[in-house]
C-alpha cells in the first residue's frame, strides 16, 4: 500500500484492527447440521468495512482471551488483517531478516489461538485473506516485489487449490463476488479472475492498485496511487471503463460502499518516509456519475479505509485523530485524538436505530517486540 513502508509501524497499525475482528466473530452453532459460516468475501468482511459478520456490539470491558505468537522466524509482521469464518481466523505475515524474505499464511482456532495449519510463502504477505465458500483467496508481495502470486487454499487444509502469476505484486485484498475473484495488483492495474479455476476473465492495466475494490451490481470502483492518482468505475463482467476522475493524491485506504455512494480518502503520505503528509481529504462520490456529493479536507492524510455505521462514517487521518462524520451531509460529528498517525481504520458494527449517540470506540491493548508479533482476541461478556 505504501512504499517504504517501516515493518514495525505497519504491525501496530494492523493489529488494532485484527483484535476488534476477532471479536466480532459469531460462535459457531452446536447442532448436528451446522449452518454455513458466512464467508468474508472483502476487506474486513463486507463493503461497508465494518469488519463484522454480525450487529453485536464491540466489547465495554475487553479482556485478553488468547494471544499467537510466531517464534520461528524473526522478526515476524502481521501486516494483514485477519478474515473470521466460524471458528477459525486466517491470517497472514511477512518475516524480514537479513537472509531474505518470506511469509506465511496462516489458519487459526478461534477458540484456544492454536495453530491449524501454515503455508509458507516465497514472499512476504501483506495481503488480507478473503475467505468464501470453503476457499481462501489471499496475494503477497510489497512494492518492490515482482512475480509475485495469488493463492486460492482450501480452508481447511491449506491444501493449494489454484495459483496466479502477476507481474508485479499482489498485495491489494481480493473482493469477491459472483463466482469471481477481483484484486489490485500494483502496476499490473487490477485482475477479474475466475474463482473456482483461477483462469484470467480481464485485467484492467495502467494504474497502480493496491485497493480492495467495491461493487454495486455491474459497477466495479476503485482508486488508485501514484503519478496516476485516480478514481475509477469499471464495468465488473467486461472490465470496460465506465469513468475516471484524476485525484490530487493516492487512494491508498479501501473504499466504503453504501447505495449509490462511495467513501474514499485521499493521502500523500509516505509511512517511514519524509514526505510532508499534508495533503488529505474525503470524498463521497455518486457511483454511477463519478461527481462529487461532498467532500472535506482534513489537516492531514487520510490513509486508513472508511468505516460505515448506519448514518456515520469513520476513520483515521494522520494528524492523530478519529473522526465521525455524517455520511449523508460529510459534517463532522465529533474526533477523538489518538496521539499519533493513523494507518489502521477504526471498526464499529451497525448501530441499532435506538442509539441516538455513537458507541465508544474502544482501542486494543497489542504488544509488539523484535521477536514476536501477538493477535489478541477480545469478546464481549456473556
Amino acid at each position: 500500500m505504501f512504499p517504504k513502508r517501516p515493518f514495525v509501524l505497519a504491525t501496530i497499525a494492523l493489529l488494532l484492527a485484527t483484535a476488534l475482528a476477532f471479536s466480532r466473530s459469531r460462535p459457531v452453532l452446536s447442532s448436528a447440521h451446522p449452518s454455513k459460516p458466512a464467508d468474508w468475501s472483502t476487506f474486513r468482511a463486507n463493503q461497508t468495512r465494518t469488519g463484522t459478520l454480525d450487529h453485536i456490539d464491540g466489547p465495554s470491558t475487553p479482556k485478553i482471551r488468547w494471544t499467537f505468537r510466531e517464534t520461528a522466524f524473526t522478526p515476524s509482521d502481521f501486516s494483514s488483517s485477519p478474515a473470521v469464518v466460524g471458528n477459525r481466523v486466517f491470517v497472514a505475515s511477512a518475516n524480514i531478516d537479513v537472509v531474505g524474505r518470506s511469509g506465511f499464511i496462516y489458519c487459526l482456532d478461534a477458540t484456544t489461538g492454536q495453530k491449524v495449519w501454515q503455508v509458507p510463502t516465497k514472499q512476504e504477505v501483506y495481503c488480507s485473506p478473503a475467505v468464501v465458500d470453503g476457499r481462501v483467496f489471499v496475494g503477497e508481495g510489497l512494492h518492490e516485489n515482482t512475480g509475485s502470486l495469488l493463492r486460492c487454499l482450501d480452508s481447511k487444509t491449506g491444501d493449494l487449490l489454484w495459483q496466479f502469476k502477476v507481474n508485479s505484486h499482489a498485495e491489494g485484498p481480493p473482493t469477491v463476488k459472483d463466482g469471481r475473484i477481483y484484486f489490485g495488483a500494483g502496476d499490473d492495474g487490477i485482475y477479474c479472475l475466475n474463482a473456482v479455476t483461477g483462469q484470467k476473465i480481464w485485467q484492467f492495466p495502467g494504474y497502480h492498485i493496491d485497493e480492495s475494490p467495491v461493487i454495486s451490481g455491474d459497477i466495479l470502483l476503485v482508486g488508485t496511487g501514484y503519478d496516476r492518482a485516480s478514481y475509477l468505475a469499471l464495468n465488473a463482467k467486461t472490465g470496460d471503463l465506465l469513468w475516471s476522475r484524476p485525484m490530487e493524491a493516492s487512494v491508498w485506504g479501501n473504499s466504503a460502499l453504501a447505495g449509490d455512494r462511495v467513501y474514499f480518502g485521499l493521502s500523500n503520505a509516505q509511512v517511514g518516509g519524509s514526505g510532508p503528509a499534508d495533503l488529505g481529504k474525503v470524498y463521497c462520490v455518486n457511483i454511477k456519475t463519478g461527481h462529487d456529493i461532498w467532500t472535506v479536507k482534513l489537516p492531514r492524510a487520510v490513509g486508513t479505509a472508511m468505516t460505515i455505521a448506519d448514518d456515520q462514517l469513520f476513520f483515521g487521518c494522520w494528524d492523530g485523530n478519529v473522526y465521525c462524520l455524517n455520511r449523508t451531509t460529510g459534517h463532522e460529528l465529533w474526533k477523538t485524538p489518538t496521539h499519533g498517525p493513523l494507518n489502521s481504520p477504526p471498526q464499529r458494527p451497525p448501530l441499532p436505530r435506538h442509539h441516538q449517540q455513537p458507541i465508544p470506540l474502544h482501542r486494543p491493548a497489542v504488544s509488539r517486540t523484535n521477536t514476536t508479533a501477538e493477535i489478541a482476541e477480545r469478546r464481549r461478556d456473556r
